[in-house]
């Protein structure tokens, strides 16, 4: 609770000081007014581009730390990010399952150790379905035999 208290009191104070500069840098600049920035007239031209800039900038810092808080920081989105990737993966390894039980179940055992360089090729390939419960119920007899055979070596 303090902290937020203290992080609304940062955020006024931000806007204000960043309206003030910005402001100071839209109007023009007096000598004095220059000199107490430590310039004179003629040098002063830089300074002015430079507070708006500053000032647009601390005016707004609030939105711009809520934004990116949000959007990269909330441990929320990285868990959804996560719990994407993880569907992603398992739809990935439920394609690899179809495409073993179509294409390498009624396979000959040397056609398949052609295609996947040995027993150990299609081990490797299927292995993440194969320690998924439910997808392992999924691979075709014929394959599943082929790489128990591998797997209880």
């Amino acid at each position: 609770m303090l902290r937020h208290r203290i992080l609304h009191i940062m955020d006024a104070v931000s806007v204000a000081a960043g309206l003030s500069l910005a402001a100071a840098g839209i109007m023009e600049l007096s000598q004095a007014q220059a000199a107490l920035l430590g310039g004179e007239p003629p040098s002063a031209q830089w300074l002015q581009p430079v507070l708006v800039l500053v000032g647009f900038l601390l005016a707004t810092l609030p939105l711009s730390r809520r934004l990116a808080y949000h959007s990269m920081l909330n441990p929320a989105n990285v868990a959804e990010c996560h719990e994407v990737g993880q569907a992603l993966e398992r739809i990935a390894l439920m394609q690899r399952v179809q495409a073993g039980n179509l294409y390498a179940a009624d396979l000959e055992d040397a056609a398949l150790e052609r295609a996947f360089d040995g027993p150990e090729g299609l081990w490797a390939w299927l292995r993440p379905a194969y320690e998924d419960e439910a997808l392992r119920r999924q691979i075709h007899p014929n394959l599943l035999r082929r790489i128990e055979a591998v797997a209880n070596r």
